[in-house]
């Protein structure tokens, strides 16, 4: 809100229109998505962790959620999602990032359920899933893990909060569902389990979005209209 600042760079749409709510001047405001290269990943071809390797077997189906456990991330949605999911011994979940809150621990009744805590490699983890999951409940600008999974190919159930339907269309490159509704995410879970051929074709169309819509040279083209915007004022 400084009257110094000329011009911030929002990660997405939803950010801007955040920003507008809170009286920025919208000449002052510019998306510029965050600029992807898929060759930024092919390191991790021969890194991303076997199931083996985490304890699992080949025929689970493993869903992770890579996020900070700040109320907004809605990590408690997804131990919720998967509470109801407990009967179902071959869905297993991964949680990625540091807890915060550590009553969180206590709210898992699923045995499959593992927290993992903040890791240096959650690249590789993502690679080593099956389908990541992002049961934010607001104010997402644009998540990263989300961007990694559609760079791996991985499919997607999101919430449809912040930026995230700028870049994941319902049925067509994610699962969409509404924000803190463990039924809702519980369900699209077992529905991509059961629905293999699918989750796989919005996994690929995902990575097609990537590749056309996130560039870094999109990303550069984007941040040079902001300076020149500031410097013919």
């Amino acid at each position: 809100l400084s009257p110094r600042v000329d011009a911030i760079s929002c990660v997405s749409k939803a950010v801007k229109d955040y920003l507008l709510l809170k009286g920025v001047a919208e000449k002052k405001l510019f998306v510029v998505y965050k600029g992807h290269q898929i060759n930024w990943y092919n390191s991790l071809s021969g890194l991303s962790l076997s199931k083996e390797s985490l304890g699992f077997t080949k025929n689970d189906l493993i869903v992770i959620c890579v996020a900070n456990s700040r109320p907004v991330k809605g990590v408690d949605i997804l131990i919720e999602a998967a509470n109801l999911l407990k009967n179902d011994a071959e869905i297993k979940f991964i949680l990625v990032g540091e807890i915060r809150d550590k009553n969180l621990f206590a709210k898992s009744k699923n045995p499959n359920l593992h927290f993992l805590g903040f890791r240096n490699d959650a690249q590789a983890l993502i690679g080593g899933s099956d389908l990541l999951v992002v049961p934010s409940r607001s104010r997402e600008g644009l998540p990263k893990a989300l961007l990694e999974a559609m760079a791996l190919q991985k499919p997607i159930i999101a919430s449809r909060v912040g930026g995230i339907p700028e870049i994941i269309e319902h049925g067509l490159e994610g699962i969409l569902i509404p924000p803190s509704d463990p039924e809702i995410l519980s369900k699209a879970i077992k529905y991509l389990k059961n629905n293999s051929d699918q989750a796989s074709q919005m996994a690929k169309n995902a990575f097609f979005k990537l590749q056309d819509m996130l560039t870094v040279e999109k990303m550069l083209a984007s941040t040079e209209l902001m300076y020149s915007a500031c410097l013919s004022r």
